[in-house]
């Protein structure tokens, strides 16, 4: 037996209709119409965001290399690194 939760949302009443109107022209009921619609969503696999690489106001001018990997966090780090690498690669890739 598959267990269930009980819960409350609200949704705007156009959808709500709608949603309503296509349990009847299907033959089922709303419930059934959401949880089809809710897995179908949740079934998507959920696009990577970007990372976003922030230094938080900190000057890198003249700053040592010692200090500059002292105060960045660790996965700015690893970041530096991925990015120090493809750098390089690039570099590579042009002198060929």
């Amino acid at each position: 037996m598959l267990l269930c939760m009980r819960t409350t949302i609200d949704i705007p009443t156009p959808l709500f209709k709608r949603a309503k109107a296509a349990a009847a022209e299907q033959g089922t009921t709303l419930r059934a119409v959401i949880v089809r619609a809710l897995e179908a969503h949740l079934a998507k696999p959920v696009p990577a965001k970007p990372y976003k690489f922030e230094w938080e106001g900190v000057s890198l001018g003249k700053m040592s290399e010692e200090k500059r990997w002292e105060i960045m966090k660790d996965r700015d780090r690893q970041w530096f690194k991925d990015y120090l690498k493809e750098q390089a690669n690039a570099r590579e890739k042009k002198k060929r």
